[in-house]
C-alpha cells in the first residue's frame, strides 16, 4: 500500500509506472523522467513528493537538517579536538600558519601573493557550481567532478599559503597569535 501522498501524485500524473521505465541511456528510476524532483502538496502543506524514493516528505528534509547540524558541530569541535602541532615542519601546518598570516597581515604581503590567492579562490567557483547542481539533481558524477574541480584550486591555495609562511619565516617575523619571533626558544 502506497502512502497517501504518493497515491495522490500518481493520480495527478496519470500512469506513474511510465515514469519508472528506462530512458535511452539505460538508466532507470525517476531521474530518467526529467520531471521536477520536488512538488508542493496541492493543499499547501509542504512537499508532496520527493525524488529520493520511499521516504516520507518530512523524513528527507530532517535527514538534511541532521547532516547540516553535524557538519556545523564538526566545524566547532575540530579546532578544539586537536592540539596545536608540536612542530611546523610539515606542509599542512605551514599552510595553516600561512593562512593565518594571510588573514592577519594581508596588506603587508607581496602583491603577487594577494593576487594569486584571489584568483585561486575564484577558480574554485565553477567546480562549486557543478557540485551544487550535481547534488541538487542527484547526478553523482557531476557532484564528484565538481568537488574535484573545486578542490584542486583550494589545494593550490594551501600551497600558496605555504609559500607565504616561508617568506614570513625567512623575514624572521612572529607568527600571528605568538609573542616570540620564529627561531626564539
Amino acid at each position: 500500500m502506497q502512502p497517501r501522498w504518493r497515491r495522490r501524485c500518481a493520480a495527478e500524473d496519470g500512469d506513474s509506472q511510465s515514469r519508472r521505465t528506462a530512458d535511452g541511456h539505460g538508466r532507470q528510476g525517476l531521474a530518467a523522467s526529467r520531471k521536477p524532483m520536488v512538488r508542493l502538496d496541492p493543499d499547501g502543506h509542504g512537499v508532496a513528493a520527493a525524488w529520493a524514493g520511499d521516504l516520507e516528505p518530512g523524513v528527507a528534509g530532517m535527514g538534511a537538517l541532521i547532516a547540516v547540524g553535524l557538519a556545523l558541530l564538526w566545524i566547532w569541535v575540530n579546532p578544539r579536538a586537536f592540539p596545536p602541532p608540536k612542530t611546523i615542519d610539515n606542509w599542512m601546518s605551514k599552510g595553516v600558519y600561512g593562512e593565518r598570516i594571510y588573514l592577519a597581515h594581508r596588506s603587508e604581503l607581496a602583491a603577487h601573493h594577494r593576487r594569486a590567492a584571489a584568483v585561486l579562490s575564484w577558480l574554485s567557483l565553477p567546480g562549486l557550481i557543478i557540485m551544487a547542481w550535481g547534488l541538487w539533481a542527484f547526478w553523482w558524477e557531476g557532484a564528484i567532478f565538481g568537488t574535484l574541480l573545486a578542490m584542486l584550486p583550494k589545494i593550490w591555495f594551501v600551497d600558496r599559503m605555504v609559500w607565504i609562511f616561508e617568506d614570513w619565516q625567512g623575514a624572521g617575523r612572529a607568527l600571528p597569535g605568538e609573542q616570540k619571533e620564529i627561531g626564539d626558544v
